[in-house]
């Protein structure tokens, strides 16, 4: 099954997935979405890696600001296979320790920055699932080789929070930080603006605690 964006068959997974994410998932609280954009630029998501959410989470950003773009998601090729209609969504496999899979990967986004003015990519550079309190976030440079190829770029930096509050089912925080354009420095800049996005979240969940929903700032 190869990667590909089917706008029909994003929306009937959504109408699956929204229900599923409700039933499981307390509230989505999000801040930061950006009122623009540069046009004709590739928009890097770039997140911490927190849960097995977090790709669905960078969905809501995305479904927010430019639902109707194309959205890829790079993720690992063996998870991929765990479920392999994520690639009517244009999740994206790659195999870190293999080069061909980065090259093959590249090419496919290359191309369809071809096709579209402004597709968005999603990227976890962490590379694994680790707390969102951990610091440094130790983002891997292969970050730089995405930015690279797609540009012009535009970085939006984004911190994702799982807490379980004072219900059985946890409540995801995301905090989108501001839109930089891509330069030779992106993963330092990748890791600042995701990290100051990660500290107002835990600021604002160590103001307010099982309160923090009712001050969530707006979107």
């Amino acid at each position: 099954m190869a990667t590909s964006w089917h706008p029909l068959a994003v929306r009937l997974l959504y109408l699956f997935l929204r229900p599923f994410m409700q039933r499981r998932l307390a509230g989505i609280y999000v801040r930061g979405l950006p009122t623009t954009l540069p046009a004709g630029h590739t928009v890097l998501l770039v997140a911490n890696h927190v849960s097995w959410w977090d790709g669905f989470l960078l969905r809501e950003v995305h479904q927010r600001c430019a639902g109707d773009r194309p959205l890829f998601t790079v993720m690992l090729e063996a998870q991929l296979r765990r479920f392999p209609f994520f690639r009517w969504m244009g999740a994206l496999g790659i195999t870190p320790s293999e080069p061909a899979s980065l090259r093959r990967a590249l090419r496919f986004l290359q191309a369809q920055r071809q096709e579209a003015d402004n597709p968005w990519v999603a990227f976890f550079p962490q590379g694994r699932i680790w707390p969102s309190w951990r610091r440094p976030l130790a983002f891997q440079p292969g970050l730089r080789l995405f930015a690279e190829a797609l540009k012009p770029a535009v970085l939006l930096p984004v911190g994702l929070h799982i807490e379980p509050l004072n219900e059985a089912r946890p409540a995801a925080f995301v905090s989108v930080g501001t839109p930089r354009l891509c330069g030779e420095n992106v993963v330092q800049m990748a890791e600042e603006g995701v990290t100051e996005a990660l500290d107002q979240i835990h600021d604002l969940l160590g103001t307010y605690g099982e309160d923090t929903p009712q001050h969530w700032p707006c979107a």
